[in-house]
């Protein structure tokens, strides 16, 4: 398949909350995990566990996301319904671009993190935490698949590709900050560890 362009010019209400359920779905995690800790820590300091030592931290998990899907739902209002102007991505083999308000963001397929198809919604992921929302009812089946194809195509390149960023950053850190030494995670802090 060549080159396609889409033009987004609104979010209907269903796109909104799959895009809202993207971001309540890693929170899910971080609290999930977070409860497990926590739960895991009550077990191994009272060497027993009862229902009202659990209870907390499942209540809390529970309001939490029952508050934060409750506030997705009441706020939207159709603000997203009309975008004016629309929000333009410009595909094809090599690389996606995005152009809002005149700016014109490039990705290659191989800076892309993720590619994520929903019900509604096609996500494309240019870093770990931001996307970049494509309804479904604006592209075709063929459309669909070649996004896919290129993606999947681009994997092996990825891995390179970060492997390479990541060495540019950790050269750019050391350039910036020449007193601090890097270990396999990143910086290691504290006067001790200085060279």
């Amino acid at each position: 398949m060549k080159r396609f362009t889409v033009s987004v010019g609104g979010i209907t209400r269903r796109e909104y909350f799959e895009a809202c359920t993207e971001s309540e779905r890693r929170l899910h995690i971080i609290l999930g995990g977070a409860m497990l800790v926590i739960c895991g820590a009550i077990v191994l300091i009272k060497g027993s566990v009862s229902w009202r030592d659990i209870l907390g931290p499942v209540v809390v998990y529970a309001v939490v996301m029952g508050g934060y899907g409750l506030m997705t739902r009441l706020s939207y209002k159709g603000q997203l319904s009309v975008l004016d102007p629309p929000v333009v991505y410009d595909i094809h083999g090599g690389r996606w671009a995005v152009t809002k308000d005149g700016e014109t963001v490039e990705v290659e397929w191989k800076a892309t993190t993720r590619l994520r198809k929903t019900r509604s919604c096609l996500f494309l992921y240019s870093d770990g935490a931001s996307s970049n929302l494509i309804p479904l009812r604006l592209l075709t089946d063929e459309q669909v698949k070649a996004m896919e194809t290129w993606f999947k195509n681009t994997r092996t390149m990825a891995k390179e590709y970060q492997k390479k960023k990541e060495k540019l950053e950790r050269q750019k850190f050391r350039a910036d900050h020449p007193g601090l030494r890097l270990g396999r995670t990143g910086p290691v802090w504290g006067p001790w560890k200085r060279r």
